[in-house]
This record gives structure tokens, sequence and C-alpha cells, in this order.
């Protein structure tokens, strides 16, 4: 049978994620572990921008006041805020993809790789990882908003350091219920590398795979700086669907690459 490039319309944005194609590591590259069969497959791409994303701010317990930032940027790492005694300095952010409306829900459509893409624009110190990590409960986006790492005061369905809409519902452990082995891990530079910074693993492809099938369960993933170091300073600030500059190419970004399977 002749090769019929496959065109689907689907109802979402389609975007760019500056050339990011060039930066797939070999050995991620579109995978096909698949028995072999008689069909063939088209490849192509789709990019998704982000359905909603959102910070989380550690507090020293439960009882003091939840803090959020939905409507700004977003941050992962740890702060300098502990020289006061406080337990406040970690910063943590999800973001969560809605893979329903796609046409990769056809039939005889294999996701091959998947790249994360997001903007960085600001750093408090050195270089270091960046890990994203699977999330494992529902969580929600409400309305909060500051300027800067510090948060708002969470608003009615804020996702917070307790709770995973904010008032509502807590999550299971403080600071989210996530796969405590990350999906994926990028190295995240200096003040002299702002620009597009790329997750991408087959763990990473195997997560979108899950929740193309199980779509009740796509709770997207966290973004867990380096919170260890002695004093902070590691956090790292990336734009967000509502933050992003005058370009909304830097909103954050899922590109993924699939295939068709055809017979010969």
């Amino acid at each position: 049978m002749k090769l019929i490039k496959a065109v689907f319309f689907a109802v979402l944005l389609l975007v760019s994620c500056s050339k990011e194609e060039t930066l797939l590591p070999k050995n991620d590259a579109p995978e096909n572990n698949e028995p072999e069969t008689s069909t063939v497959r088209d490849a192509d791409s789709i990019s998704l921008q982000v359905t909603i994303d959102n910070t989380i701010i550690q507090i020293p317990d439960e009882s003091s006041p939840s803090l959020s930032n939905s409507l700004g940027h977003i941050f992962a790492g740890r702060t300098r805020q502990d020289s006061d005694g406080a337990i406040r300095s970690i910063r943590r952010a999800l973001l969560q993809f809605d893979l329903s409306t796609t046409s990769l829900l056809e039939t005889n459509s294999v996701i091959d790789s998947v790249i994360l893409c997001l903007y960085f624009d600001r750093t408090s110190g050195a270089s270091s990882s960046i890990n994203l990590h699977q999330v494992l409960s529902k969580w929600t986006e409400g309305k909060s908003f500051f300027l800067g790492g510090q948060g708002a005061p969470s608003d009615t369905s804020d996702v917070s350091w307790y709770y995973s809409s904010y008032y509502n519902t807590k999550w299971n452990k403080p600071g989210g219920d996530y796969v405590l082995e990350p999906s994926a891990t990028t190295e995240v530079g200096t003040d002299k590398e702002y620009g597009f910074k790329y997750w991408t693993s087959k763990k990473m492809t195997q997560n979108v795979r899950y929740w193309l099938n199980h779509p009740n369960e796509n709770y997207g993933w966290m973004l867990i700086g380096d919170e260890e170091k002695a004093g902070g300073g590691t956090t790292k600030r990336f734009y967000s669907k509502d933050y992003f500059g005058n370009d909304s190419t830097n909103i954050p970004t899922l590109k993924i690459y699939f295939s068709i399977e055809k017979e010969e």
C-alpha cells in the first residue's frame, strides 16, 4: 500500500521550542521498542503548551500561612530565606499538560519520545541539577500572584506545600506526592546561560504513554532543584503560562514525537 501522510487536526496551539530537535540526546532519540511487524511508521510531532502550572513554597508547619505562586514565574530550588531560623526556603514547581484533546488519541499513534522545554531567566547561584518527577496526586491551580519567589497567600484551590487544593484536599505528605526517582534531570546553569532548557528521557516518554492510556491519572510533573546545599542559593526561575515576557513561545512546552503505523 502506498504511504499516505497522516494529517491530524487537534484542538491545541501548535508552537515550537527554539530548535530543541537538535538537542535530543542520541540515546533518547525517537525509539521503537515494539516487536517488528509488517507495518511502517510515518513520523510527526506536535507541541503542547502547559495547561496549569504553579509554585509551592515551603512553610515551617501547617499552622503557618500557606504560600503559593500561580500567576507568576515558576521556581525550583532553595533560597537563602532560612537565615532567620524559619523553614521556608524550598521552592517546587508543578506543570500539567492536557493530552485529552490531542490527535495522539487516534488509533495506531505511537509515542516515540518527548521533550519538555522551559525558558530559564534567573538564578540565585551556581549551576545545579533540576529533577523532573512524576506527580501522583491531583492538584489544582488558583490565582495567587507574587512578582518574585517569596509567594503570596494561597488562594482558594491553589496548590501549596500542605494542600494539593487549598482548604479542600491535602497532599499525603508535605511538599507533594511524587515518584522519588526522577523521570529526567537537566543541569541548569548560571546567569550567563539564560534561555531554553530541556528535559528528555525514556522515562518521560513512558509517563506520557501512560497518561494517554490513563488520562484520569495525568497529574503532570514536579520540578525539584538542589534542596540540600547549606545556605541555599540554588533557586532557578522559569517562565510560566501566565508570565512569559512578551513572547508566548517562552511558555512551558511539551514536544511530542510520534509515529503512525501504516500497512505496507
